[in-house]
């Protein structure tokens, strides 16, 4: 209790961090490459993370699993050392690869510090609102992609949730299943930008938001953990390649010069109305149907020239 408001702080902060970072993160596509590149370096990108994200969840993992082999004592094991320690270096981690953009990456423009930086976000947001207004494709895309994200996002929230409580699957099983997606989605990124090559952005998001729909529905009819464990190979294999597809595909949307919880909280309401959790699940299959249909409104085309 006495390190639980601390705990959320801290936990909040990194999600925003993380938000922060990810939207940088994904501007920089247009600056570094060409257009004919956007995709395969899309899914180059997630592929990376991914890797670095599984060696190291394992080493973690296993220092917290089996602390004696790292020599810990009892004492420091019982006051959860290791888990302190596996915290540390995330930051550490993080804080290092971070060094690799910072040094690479093209250099902003030097600015002096304003403090008027909240309005010029909202005036910013204004330019950004016209710009996708103006767009021939962009919002119909930005329509289809927040409808099925929405579910997407759900999905990969609730998914721990929906096994230890609905399948009453242990702790180790969680493991291998975040272990098995994280494995999964490396080849699934690549096969995205395979998809993108052949069939064009829209119809090869279409085929990974297909998947997607199946993904709750087989949920709702799974009893098992090996059951659950196809599942998320499932997930695995879609979840890398429709976050890399979508963000290419914006990427060549916009213009040069432009500069979730909604999901989880109607999931839990249906829970919270019929006391099932397996009925939240079919909620899920609306998203993906409507972001698939509404997908047809752009056409299948490699590039875009809004």
């Amino acid at each position: 209790k006495d390190t639980l408001v601390p705990t959320i702080v801290a936990f909040t902060l990194s999600i925003v961090g993380w938000g922060g970072s990810v939207v940088f993160y994904n501007s920089y596509i247009p600056l570094i490459a060409s257009e004919e590149h956007y995709d395969r370096l899309s899914a180059r990108g997630f592929v990376f993370g991914y890797i670095g994200s599984v060696t190291l969840l394992v080493f973690n993992l296993l220092m917290i699993l089996k602390p004696e082999f790292f020599g810990f004592t009892k004492a420091q094991i019982d006051a959860g050392l290791s888990s302190r320690i596996s915290f540390l270096l995330v930051g550490a981690w993080w804080l290092g690869f971070a060094q690799i953009p910072f040094y690479f990456l093209p250099k902003d423009e030097s600015k002096p510090f304003e403090f008027s930086w909240v309005s010029k976000g909202f005036i910013e947001l204004k330019h950004v609102f016209f710009e996708i207004r103006q767009g021939k494709y962009i919002k119909k895309f930005l329509s289809a992609y927040f409808t099925y994200y929405l579910g997407v996002m759900t999905v990969i929230y609730v998914a721990t949730l929906f096994a230890e409580q609905e399948l009453k699957i242990p702790r180790d099983g969680l493991i291998i299943t975040l272990l098995l997606i994280q494995f999964v989605a490396i080849p699934g990124s690549y096969l995205a930008s395979w998809l993108s090559e052949k069939y064009g952005n829209a119809r090869s998001l279409q085929v990974q938001v297909a998947i997607w729909f199946l993904v709750p529905l087989g949920a709702y009819y799974t009893t098992t953990a090996e059951q659950f464990y196809v599942i998320a190979a499932v997930v695995g294999l879609v979840m890398g390649g429709v976050q890399a597809l979508s963000r290419s595909t914006y990427a060549k949307l916009i213009t040069d010069n432009t500069p979730v919880m909604t999901g989880t909280f109607i999931f839990g309401l249906i829970i919270d109305i019929t006391g099932n959790m397996r009925a939240s699940i079919l909620f899920l299959m609306i998203t993906f149907f409507l972001g698939f249909i509404l997908l047809f409104r752009l056409p299948s085309k490699k590039y875009f020239h809004p």
